[in-house]
């Protein structure tokens, strides 16, 4: 079975990538292609008319809900990047579209999910080898807001759901997509002075029903391009330092430092600040290609798709909800 797939977005730097992976895999059959650049839907509309299985949406994201919407409508298989939507409401919307359609496909761009730090520790959180998790503190962040991540009328909000959105998917994968009941927030400080829509900085702490904590700093004035995931247990730490993206700013290798707690010996008192450790270096980026091949697969076996799905989409859209609302974001607080 051979899958007729159309992109629309084919020429920005994620539809590049996008379109080189699904070049290379042999049951897959690009038809057509549309830029990016878009001023109107004239072009996905066009992109519509052929004969296809399914469409990659890797487009900015105001385009994002209403081209999902409209290809589920004309009965394909839909790939979005991410954000699933620039607001709580248009996952929603998108989620009503997928239930007309409800022998469709769906999924969303968390590629993070597939980088090889976080899928070797999710493994370790779902086989409680160091206990269960306690708490997760996230710092995720670059030095600005470029080309159109920059223009609200684009972009429509900024560095949290832009980037940090990665990092709250994270969290609710890494700890079993329990709710959450407790959300503050602070928005801000701004340096660069982009409208009120798009925030430069965003605090956040959360707690969930099971009582596990997190904490989020999300960021467009770390002048120091950082990624980092600390996750702590009963028995133990993870600390994931670095990840492999296409520009390499965020280091050239993830380390996935894993600490155990020595609290059951003798001379814990003697070791005590100072536990063993593991460290996995981690130098080939697969997440791309890994998420490609699973939506792929989830088509030709219609099997469900388990990563990235409608349900991981509205769990984060919703946190980021919370977010912005207990934060009292300038441009989205009076959001019905």
């Amino acid at each position: 079975m051979q899958l007729k797939i159309g992109i629309a977005g084919s020429e920005g730097k994620i539809g590049k990538i996008r379109k080189n992976i699904l070049s290379s895999i042999p049951d897959v059959k690009l038809v057509d292609v549309c830029d990016t650049k878009l001023k109107n839907k004239s072009d996905f509309s066009n992109l519509l008319k052929n004969d296809l299985d399914a469409v990659f949406i890797c487009t900015p994201h105001k385009f994002i809900a209403p081209m999902t919407i409209d290809a589920l409508e004309h009965g394909l298989h839909v790939f979005a990047e991410k954000p699933p939507g620039t607001t709580l409401r248009e996952t929603q919307e998108i989620k009503k579209a997928l239930k007309k359609n409800s022998d469709l496909k769906l999924q969303f761009g968390f590629n993070h999910r597939y980088h090889l730090s976080v899928v070797h520790t999710a493994m370790i959180v779902n086989n409680r080898s160091l206990g269960r998790v306690l708490w997760l503190r996230g710092i995720y962040g670059k030095s600005m807001l470029e080309n159109w991540r920059s223009d609200s009328g684009i972009a429509k909000y900024g560095i949290l759901l832009g980037q940090g959105i990665h990092m709250l998917d994270l969290f609710n994968l890494l700890t079993g997509n329990r709710k959450w009941t407790d959300v503050k927030a602070v928005i801000g400080p701004s340096y660069f002075g982009y409208d009120k829509n798009l925030e430069e900085n965003v605090f956040a702490i959360m707690k969930n029903e099971a009582g596990q904590t997190a904490s989020i700093h999300s960021s467009a004035n770390l002048w120091k391009h950082t990624f980092n995931l600390t996750i702590g247990f009963t028995k133990g730490m993870i600390e994931i330092d670095g990840l492999l993206t296409t520009s390499r700013t965020f280091g050239f290798v993830e380390r996935e430092k894993i600490y155990y707690s020595n609290v059951l010996e003798d001379n814990y008192i003697a070791k005590r600040g100072n536990p063993p450790m593991i460290t996995y270096y981690h130098d080939i980026d697969r997440s791309w290609e890994l998420e490609i091949k699973s939506f792929i697969n989830s088509i030709k076996n219609n099997t469900r798709v388990i990563w990235g799905n409608i349900d991981d989409a509205l769990r984060v859209m919703s946190l980021i909800d919370r977010i912005y609302r207990d934060g009292e974001h300038a441009g989205y607080r009076f959001l019905k």
